[in-house]
């Protein structure tokens, strides 16, 4: 009777320990780079708002993580990928659907209420006692910007970002001689930029506020800019809006802002409504005929 080796029994432990090995390696890299992947998209997702999904993508990637890394669900491996694709493309838009129905998502309700208060927040007004001006842009070596002001009968302002608007002549605080049009053809430290730069950098411009004080002057165009005002100062404590136009202040009501009177603002924002919108369906008489139609028709 034949005997075996205790070297090629040690061998052939030894590869079977090393083949383990490197399995195990290769899975935990795998899932290491899904969870990274998976991390990433879930931060994006939260970022923008995208709550729900989010969650259920954290959801799914612990499942993975679960299916991969406990031995008495092995056989769950061969379908994860199928049930991922399910859950993403089949269950999660059921359930999505189904959280929708009690909200009052729609036309004119589609974002959160953080971000229409950020948009009434972004909006600006010209006050009556406000100037109008044009502009002409400069910008240093270091990305720092600086603009010329006129107003209408050609006065010209030198204004930076966080100082004070100033009434300057050629030869103060850097500014060179004037042109035909009375702008100064140099800025100490700055390049005067041409239409074409303008337009490259006309969205960091837009962005910035400059002057100081009550006399805050933003870009409104491009040839134009104004002292201008934001319009609504949203108050926290209260959870009111006030527009500074027309005094008139808004409370939330039914997922939009509203005056005492009934002015609405527009956009409203998403707020749950509970089973309000199955119930308005059921007793709306425009849609009772069609609906039991459409149902008769279909058991037909």
């Amino acid at each position: 009777m034949a005997t075996r080796s205790p070297s090629a029994a040690l061998t052939r432990v030894t590869t079977t320990r090393s083949s383990s090995v490197r399995y195990l390696a290769s899975r935990l890299v795998l899932l290491g780079l899904i969870d990274a992947f998976a991390f990433w998209f879930v931060f994006n997702l939260w970022m923008k708002d995208s709550v729900l999904l989010a969650g259920a993508v954290a959801l799914l990637t612990l499942f993975v993580n679960v299916v991969l890394l406990r031995r008495d669900i092995y056989p769950l491996r061969w379908m994860v990928v199928g049930l991922v694709l399910m859950a993403l493309f089949a269950v999660y838009p059921i359930l999505y659907n189904i959280y929708v129905s009690t909200t009052n998502y729609g036309f004119g309700h589609l974002l959160t209420k953080e971000q229409v208060i950020q948009q009434f927040e972004a909006t600006m007004y010209l006050p009556e006692a406000g100037g109008a001006y044009t502009w002409t842009a400069y910008r240093s070596d270091l990305g720092a910007f600086a603009i010329w002001l006129q107003t209408s009968d050609g006065q010209g302002y030198l204004a930076f970002p966080g100082r004070e608007l100033a009434a300057v002549q050629p030869g103060e605080q850097g500014v060179g001689e004037l042109d035909p049009d009375g702008i100064p053809l140099t800025i100490e430290g700055y390049e005067r930029l041409n239409r074409l730069s303008v337009v490259r950098y006309i969205n960091e411009l837009g962005e910035l506020s400059f002057g100081e004080g009550e006399r805050i002057v933003r870009i409104s165009g491009m040839d134009e800019a104004a002292e201008l005002q934001p319009r609504y100062v949203y108050d926290r404590p209260s959870d009111t809006l006030t527009d500074q136009q027309t005094g008139l202040g808004y409370s939330p009501v039914d997922g939009a802002f509203t005056t005492p009177d009934g002015q609405v603002l527009a956009p409203g924002y998403q707020i749950s409504v509970g089973l309000d919108n199955f119930a308005q369906f059921i007793r709306s008489p425009s849609l009772q005929g069609p609906l039991v139609r459409i149902i008769l028709w279909n058991f037909a």
